[in-house]
């Protein structure tokens, strides 16, 4: 797993943000999942699946980014996170098969209580126990985060084309479906309904298109940018393509960080300007940013020198004379 993924899960896994995300995608923002009633659980999921033809049984292992258990209103619920940067075309199957192996997870825990307890082997699929013992519902939420539209499907039905709709449509009263509970963060306009930092930096994204609009959003937002910890720095880098240019930053020893001119940076990279219009102007502007903001972390200049001429492809002159 790239350290990049491993930060937005870290990041995600943060009960106010779990819980603030939960919040705004299930319900529209009410504040109905509370962070204190929720409990970070393992993401493994590991069943064992006989094999016939063998004498020897074969594992099934999946893991997932971030998953916890919620006490609320309903007693016990699994909610679960699977953080996405390319579109998935199977996910439907994939999401289908994580949550079979959490009910499959469920149900031998329940097997391995009453094993404990009667000191008897039993199998808790004969056994009224399972009956009588009730498991917890499973609700995944797909945290897609890539520039490209989702354009694969959001359910099972979906990756059977016309299959489906074979024999005058009497297949779908007999073939289950199974959805997925997509949240397409460049699909979205209103994040009023976040009420975590998660509202600041997802929503940071609909003007990184417009150097105007996204330099005046830092602005309004000070405050937030100026103490970033680590964490939200390389999510910030993942969510803005910038990987290369923050991951030096968070090798400084400081346990928050002023981010603020570094994002201003990011304001004239053609990728953020959208524009061609003084492109090279604001490349120059960039660059003396970039260098003020490295050199006062506390980058040797050498670093500083090498990453300018990586970056912008400059000539020794030109990094000297930037320098």
């Amino acid at each position: 797993m790239a350290k990049e993924d491993i930060a937005l899960k870290v990041w995600l896994s943060d009960k106010v943000r779990f819980a603030d995300l939960f919040n705004a995608v299930l319900f529209d923002g009410v504040q109905i999942i509370k962070s204190e009633d929720l409990t970070v659980i393992k993401g493994e999921s590991v069943t064992v699946a006989e094999n016939k033809n063998t004498s020897k049984d074969k594992a099934i292992q999946r893991y997932r980014d971030v998953i916890m258990s919620w006490k609320g209103s309903c007693n016990l619920l699994v909610l679960a996170c699977e953080n996405q940067g390319e579109i998935n075309y199977g996910m439907p199957i994939r999401l289908m098969t994580y949550d079979g192996l959490s009910y499959t997870e469920q149900i031998r825990e329940i097997e391995n209580d009453i094993c404990i307890k009667t000191g008897k082997k039993v199998d808790i699929y004969y056994s009224e126990k399972l009956k009588e013992t009730p498991i917890m519902p499973v609700i995944t939420v797909v945290f897609y985060y890539g520039d490209k539209p989702w354009d694969g499907a959001k359910d099972l039905y979906g990756m059977f084309g016309n299959n489906i709709k074979e024999i005058g449509g009497l297949l779908e009263k007999y073939v289950s479906n199974y959805k997925i509970n997509l949240f397409e963060i460049n699909n979205m306009t209103d994040f009023s309904r976040f009420k975590s930092d998660l509202q600041i930096v997802l929503n940071m994204l609909n003007y990184k298109k417009d150097k105007k609009s996204f330099k005046k959003y830092i602005d309004d937002n000070r405050d937030y940018f100026s103490k970033v910890t680590k964490e939200t720095i390389v999510v910030l880098g993942l969510l803005l393509n910038a990987k290369n240019i923050f991951s030096d930053i968070v090798k400084d020893g400081k346990e928050e960080i002023d981010m603020c001119l570094a994002l201003e940076e990011l304001v004239n990279d053609a990728k953020i300007s959208g524009r061609e219009e003084g492109r090279e102007e604001g490349r120059e502007e960039g660059i003396r940013v970039l260098v003020e903001t490295l050199t006062e972390i506390g980058m040797t200049k050498v670093r500083i020198k090498t990453l300018i001429v990586d970056k912008y492809a400059l000539t020794e002159e030109d990094a000297d004379r930037f320098m």
